[in-house]
């Protein structure tokens, strides 16, 4: 396989959760009834046809986008493509809070190369609120995609801790939600 291009894959990615987060939002807003919810035996989490549909245009947007890319998109069939990189999503991180209309539940997608054990690109949306965190330029962003427009407004450089990661690392995105 070529080099992965994490450039492409920043832009791709932030192109993809915002089409994650509209499909979320339009569930959050009352738009469209999401049913019930199943409980997934593996790990007895929370499963609704929004984590389907979401998940399905993540791993559609990583297919078109880097075919020969593994991607593991949860609760969607994975690809057992045959590369370094391995594209990781939660099409709704939060399903209970998401399932009783919690506004704190984001949109995930990233790339991690699994030789270097390294992120490469990470890509995070909030639907509710269009808040999003990416990577960009090997830089760390946030922003919020205002939906009216559809354009990301009130981007700006956010830091990030340049330490080593463990298993025991708590990482906190933003303390007001609580994260």
């Amino acid at each position: 396989m070529s080099q992965f291009n994490v450039p492409l894959s920043e832009e791709k990615s932030v192109e993809a959760i915002v089409t994650g987060m509209n499909i979320v939002r339009a569930y959050q807003l009352g738009l469209k009834d999401f049913g019930t919810a199943s409980v997934k035996e593996e790990d007895e989490t929370l499963l609704t046809v929004v984590d389907r549909e979401c998940g399905e245009v993540l791993r559609d947007s990583i297919r078109q986008h880097f075919p020969g890319v593994r991607n593991n998109i949860e609760d969607v069939e994975a690809d057992e493509a045959q590369s370094n990189v391995t594209i990781y999503g939660d099409p709704i991180d939060g399903t209970l809070p998401f399932t009783v209309g919690l506004p704190t539940s984001t949109v995930i997608l990233g790339a991690y190369d699994t030789k270097k054990r390294e992120v490469l690109a990470c890509t995070i949306g909030e639907p509710i609120s269009g808040r999003m965190w990416f990577t960009m330029d090997g830089r760390s962003y946030s922003g919020i995609w205002d939906y009216s427009d559809k354009v990301l407004c009130n981007k700006h450089t956010i830091k990030v801790w340049p330490g080593q990661l463990s298993r025991d690392t708590a990482v906190f995105l933003d303390t007001s939600q609580g994260f």
